[in-house]
């Protein structure tokens, strides 16, 4: 999913306003001056107060725009085609005043589709183009004349017919021809967003990595010194059978310093099986049949474990590879902290896809989450036991570097959901595309 610092980079559905107003203002600015220089050096019996009263509402038009959207920086492609429209029509209003499509200033209908094709999307440039062709055939019929000093020429139909087609089929093909190369240096520009990305998710990745390998290899120590300490202190309270509740403490205590024994011996297990498969490949079913009863043992009768009802191909044979198996684990184990009686687990596939589903009946995800899933430290018990918010970003980075999907969402009967995708093509043992 696309992270919210790249997303400046979704020109298609984000334009800099201010590079656009800029555009306009300077377009506003020559049409000012051009028409001061017709009317005063050249003489030019123009209705100058029906052009300088076009130009004034459309600099009325420029000013709102900066004031309706001087808080952002960037607006969409319905607002900019806006824009863009409006300027077309107050073109077209500059040249119905002054000669239609015989005034050499008839080429500045190409000025806004080129603008249009070089923001905005391939539809709202076309629908540009489609104006701007209604508006020049308006143009060579309907139109007031030039005063010229002398007798007004008198241009022949056929040299109109060839001003309009030139004129169309320039706006057309300008439009079109940059709008695909500009349409191509997007697809690129997003590959490249993507691609950014991805990396700094794999350097988070990396990071995450090393820093649990270092955690690994430094508890080792202190925990052995632990659990030294607590089997000596047990053996002691044994002998002294007089504090009952510190005796049960106690027993509680070791049977959590022998849970991070596990632990930090499963970690170690896991790095040198990092880029492999394991052998003895077992069934999807099964595999998650393993790992709850060895992973959850103490909340076994919480846990329900199901197949889909719709079933295609063959089961999915999979190795038992140290990212799915965290992925899972990190994931049941959110969800039996967050229920209140119940984690149903579900397996399905069909011939392309291995699909697990882990549904609790807790109160849900919370909007905040949902809306940055995936990402770092985003969890609502952040800084609550320990919690970091980890635990999401770890399993989306894990399962979408095997090539598939996590979906959460919140069930309607109450609780969250979270489903994982999985491609056969990269886990199935024994899947032939």
């Amino acid at each position: 999913m696309p992270h919210q610092d790249y997303a400046f980079l979704q020109i298609n559905d984000l334009i800099d306003s201010g590079q656009l107003a800029m555009v306009r203002w300077i377009a506003l600015g020559g049409q000012l001056l051009t028409v001061m220089v017709i009317y005063l050096a050249l003489d030019f019996d123009i209705p100058i107060f029906w052009l300088l009263l076009i130009i004034m509402i459309s600099a009325a038009v420029g000013v709102w725009h900066y004031l309706f959207s001087r808080l952002r920086n960037r607006i969409n492609n319905y607002e900019a085609f806006f824009l863009l429209g409006f300027d077309t029509l107050q073109l077209f209003g500059l040249l119905f005043l002054t000669g239609g499509l015989t005034n050499p200033f008839a080429l500045l209908l190409l000025a806004p589709v080129a603008v249009s094709a070089s923001l905005l999307s391939m539809r709202y440039t076309i629908a540009l183009i489609l104006m701007v062709a209604f508006l020049a055939s308006l143009l060579s019929i309907y139109h007031i004349p030039l005063p010229w000093p002398d007798t007004s020429p008198q241009w022949p139909w056929l040299y109109l017919i060839g001003l309009w087609v030139a004129i169309v089929f320039a706006v057309g093909f300008i439009g079109i021809y940059t709008g695909l190369l500009t349409s191509h240096a997007r697809h690129i520009l997003r590959g490249l967003s993507d691609a950014r990305f991805n990396m700094a998710r794999e350097q988070q990745m990396v990071s995450l990595g090393s820093l649990a390998t270092v955690a690994a290899h430094k508890l080792g120590s202190p925990l052995n010194t632990i659990t030294l300490i607590t089997h000596e202190l047990a053996e002691l309270l044994d002998e002294k059978a007089d504090y009952p509740t510190l005796a049960n403490e106690i027993k509680a205590l070791k049977v959590e310093t022998e849970r991070c024994r596990m632990i930090l011996a499963g970690l170690s297990e896991d790095a040198n099986q990092i880029d492999q498969m394991s052998h003895d490949p077992v069934a999807a079913l099964a595999l998650v049949q393993g790992l709850i009863d060895d992973r959850f043992a103490d909340i076994r009768d919480m846990i329900s474990l199901q197949t889909m009802e719709t079933l295609i191909g063959e089961t999915p044979i999979l190795g038992r590879r140290p990212d799915i198996i965290h992925s899972l684990e990190m994931m049941i184990d959110n969800a039996a902290q967050f229920a209140k009686n119940k984690v149903n687990i579900a397996v399905g596939w069909d011939k392309k896809h291995l699909i697990i589903q882990i549904t609790d009946d807790g109160p849900g995800f919370v909007s905040a989450v949902l809306n940055r899933l995936g990402e770092p430290y985003n969890s609502s018990r952040i800084g609550v036991d320990g919690h970091m918010g980890l635990g999401l970003f770890i399993t989306t980075t894990m399962i979408e570097g095997l090539g598939g999907q996590l979906v959460a969402r919140n069930v309607k009967e109450g609780g969250a959901e979270i489903t994982f995708i999985l491609p056969r093509a990269e886990i199935d043992v024994r899947y032939k595309d």
